[in-house]
């Protein structure tokens, strides 16, 4: 086992929201899909804030509870879009991913060792561009493992 859950977790968090409806169309990755970035896209970035804490002092070999917060981000962009028609469109496409968590915290118990990951903040911002508004809407999943 490795000393983290991190790539597992967005790993099969990715694999999850690619097969959710309502997400036809979108461009889904890992990272940042840089120049290959889509109209909507849905991406990973940062993990921030992860933790290791002993579960128990005892002796001998010690488990460990692993905190984390990672970054969704949802982007919207289009020529045709206006900045309020930007924002609601990545509000509904971040909706999708605020209710399979809610409905899979664990993930389906498909990802060793974790007890659970759920949506603790967002932010929203639009900026102007030549081709129209681009609309980055954050989610931060809190996710929490439990390491052997």
């Amino acid at each position: 086992m490795a000393g983290s859950i991190m790539v597992t977790f967005k790993t099969k968090l990715l694999s999850e929201l690619t097969s959710i409806p309502g997400t036809a169309g979108v461009k889904m990755s890992f990272g940042d899909p840089g120049e290959n970035a889509l109209k909507e896209n849905i991406w990973f970035g940062r993990i921030f804030n992860n933790e290791h804490d002993a579960v128990a002092l005892k002796a001998g070999r010690r488990r460990r509870e692993e905190n984390f917060t990672l970054e969704v981000y949802v982007e919207v962009g289009g020529t045709r879009l206006t900045p309020e028609r930007s924002e609601t469109r990545a509000l509904e496409l971040g909706l999708l991913i605020e209710e399979y968590l809610a409905d899979n915290p664990k993930l389906d118990g498909t990802v060793d060792c974790l007890l659970f990951a759920v949506v603790s903040g967002m932010e929203l911002f639009t900026s102007s561009t030549t081709d129209g508004p681009l609309t980055r809407y954050t989610i931060s999943v809190d996710v929490k493992a439990r390491l052997l």
